[in-house]
């Protein structure tokens, strides 16, 4: 989990990309993976209001399975 304070939907999707893409170009040296290492990262964002951690939580697990069943190794915002 990365909690990034004052950051808003966009660039906390580029946060997250950036993430994602590290991962995925720095694959560990020595292990026999039968495929590359990926994440799939879901976000949540939160601007005006103040919801409360744990439905924040909830919003970026959602969107996390949202991209597990479509591409997998991507980010989407809730």
């Amino acid at each position: 989990m990365v909690i990034a304070l004052n950051t808003d939907g966009p660039t906390a999707m580029l946060l997250a990309e950036r993430i994602r893409n590290l991962i995925e170009s720095h694959q560990p040296e020595g292990l026999m993976l039968v495929r590359p290492l990926t994440v799939s990262i879901g976000v949540a964002c939160a601007t005006g209001h103040k919801p409360a951690w744990k439905d924040l939580m909830m919003q970026a697990d959602q969107a996390l399975y949202c991209v597990k069943q479509s591409t997998r190794n991507g980010v989407r915002l809730a």
